[in-house]
Order: C-alpha cells, then structure tokens, then sequence
C-alpha cells in the first residue's frame, strides 16, 4: 500500500469512528438531557390512560405541553384528574413506551404523542384503541394509529 492510499484509509477510517461516537451520543445521551411530558389519567369504566410526548428542551417547555396535554383531557372527560410530570430523561419502561418496540398493552400513537391504555379487561381497553384511532382519522396531522398488544409498532 503506497503511503496516499494508508492516509485515506486513515481518514476513512476516523470519520467512520467519529460517526459512530456521535451516534452513540445521540442514542445514550441525548434523551437523557430532555424533558418528557407525560399525563395520566383514569376514564370512568376502568381504563387508565398514560400519554407520553416527544421530549422538550427545556423544563419550561415541558411544562407547557403538559399543560395543553391536561387541559385537553378535562375538557373531554370533567370527571377526570390528570396526574402531570415532567421527567428529565426516560427511564427503561418509558424508553420502550416510546420505541417501536411491542408493548403488553394496547397503545396508540402519531408522530408527537403516545399513549397507553390498560383495563381489568384487556378487550375494552383494545376497544377503547381502536375507537380512538377511528375519531382521530379526521385529523390529518394528529391522526393515531391503534396498535393492539404485542404488534410491532
């Protein structure tokens, strides 16, 4: 090997490394320095809701979209008492909420919001999935997609 081609080599060789720390970073740290708005609820009928958004930058801005997220739920559900958090970083059960991972209960999501439903009676809380999806098709933009448990995502 002539000596240009062991220095393109080289470079070729601490861009890939260098990509591949700075993907690591992304995976590992990154999520760990955001705020991660989450609101959980009980339905009336025995379901519990727990919805999770895309993470913020800031505490600030987390707790707006909390905000807006309780807000919501009260006005179509008055009866129910949203219980709001902020979380700085996902622990290991909200990492995989938000992943494409399969999840033991029906969850139903769209580009920004994930949420979770669960019931004594694991029927109605697929029921109350799909339902969900089938109000929200009007929505182009919000539209949730129902995923019932275990199905990829």
């Amino acid at each position: 090997m002539n000596r240009g081609t062991k220095r393109a080599l080289s470079l070729a060789l601490a861009a890939v490394a260098t990509t591949v720390i700075l993907a690591w970073g992304a995976i590992a740290i990154v999520p760990q320095t955001l705020y991660f708005p989450a609101v959980e609820y009980d339905f009336p009928g025995d379901i519990h809701f727990a919805t999770f958004r895309r993470g913020e930058l800031d505490r600030a801005s987390c707790e707006r979209a909390v905000s807006e997220m309780s807000a919501s739920v009260v006005k179509s559900c008055p009866q129910c008492r949203p219980e709001t958090n902020c979380v700085k970083g996902l622990d290991a059960e909200r990492r995989i909420i938000l992943s494409n991972e399969p999840l033991p209960m029906p969850s139903a999501r769209n580009s920004d919001v994930t949420m979770t439903m669960s019931s004594r009676d694991p029927a109605l809380a697929l029921q109350v999935c799909r339902l969900l999806e089938q109000q929200s098709v009007s929505q182009a933009a919000s539209r949730l997609r129902c995923y019932p448990p275990q199905s990829a995502r």
